[in-house]
């Protein structure tokens, strides 16, 4: 009898929110994601990488129900820089006196989970027999962990990402020629979100 692979998946939440909207999605289905990938992918354990801002008790009851569907959730602290604020050299039209204006940049959060990510894909495939691993994630920085994952580690590497234009510019380069390269499995993410996703 043949032994089934043991394979985990791993979503960059960030990213893939981002891929869905430019796919013309309003959001990602967790639960019929969740679903699909132990039923038909066969995915043991399902990791999903997010930010949290401190304080919003709606996205912590959200990720809180996530975990007990069976999400291995991995929540990271959302980082808000205020905006910077610049100022303009103006010129009034009508009397031509100058004034300087001031314009507040829009603030900014960043929670970015790649060192996360790699650490726990490396981790896993060394230590947990871990034979497959599926990623969510256009992001070509994780380009050179599945070189890593693939020629040392000996585990084959699917990535889910959009392959049509315009969603495909979240697609890094670097991943296009790794699939070319036959390194990786790039597989198109349009055909997930059809049914995974929350229309507007």
């Amino acid at each position: 009898m043949t032994k089934q692979p043991v394979t985990y998946a791993f979503i960059d939440g960030e990213n893939l929110f981002k891929s869905f909207k430019a796919m013309g999605y309003k959001n990602v289905d967790y639960v019929k994601l969740y679903w699909w990938l132990r039923n038909k992918k066969n995915v043991k354990k399902v990791f999903l990488y997010v930010g949290l801002v401190e304080g919003d008790s709606q996205r912590e009851n959200k990720y809180n129900g996530l975990a007990k569907l069976g999400y291995e959730m991995k929540i990271k602290p959302v980082q808000v820089y205020d905006g910077k604020i610049i100022e303009i050299g103006c010129e009034c039209p009508k009397c031509k006196n100058e004034f300087i204006h001031e314009h507040k940049m829009n603030d900014k959060s960043k929670a970015n989970c790649d060192a996360e990510l790699t650490v726990d894909v490396t981790r896993l495939c060394i230590t947990d027999k871990c034979d497959d691993i599926i990623v969510f994630s256009g992001d070509g920085d994780f380009a050179y962990l599945y070189e890593f994952v693939v020629s040392e580690l000996r585990k084959k590497v699917r990535v889910f990402s959009p392959l049509k234009y315009p969603a495909s510019l979240n697609t890094s380069g670097k991943l296009k020629d790794l699939d070319k390269e036959g390194c990786i499995d790039l597989i198109n993410l349009e055909s997930v979100a059809q049914h995974r996703a929350i229309l507007y």
